[in-house]
């Protein structure tokens, strides 16, 4: 998810998050990189909002595309339908 600089801190990115997992209910794989400490802080404050499931946070160094942080969940729109 990028968000424009001018937008950052408005809750645009929330507000994006919470319209797309609402319309397309069901099981969430998220990943970045353990250096992006803003996303990783924007993923941790925002996912369990959202979560109907309890958010797996994994450290996979062993990926191809390089070490990543994944974050597995359902989403709450998913677990009422």
């Amino acid at each position: 998810l990028f968000v424009a600089h001018a937008w950052r801190g408005t809750g645009v990115a929330e507000r994006a998050v919470r319209a797309a997992l609402a319309r397309h209910p069901g099981t969430f794989e998220i990943a970045t990189w353990p250096t992006a400490a803003r996303a990783l802080a924007f993923w941790r404050k925002t996912l369990p909002t959202c979560a109907a499931t309890a958010v797996r946070e994994t450290d996979e160094p062993d990926h191809p595309w390089g070490r990543r942080i994944v974050f597995r969940f359902t989403s709450a729109s998913a677990q009422s339908s």
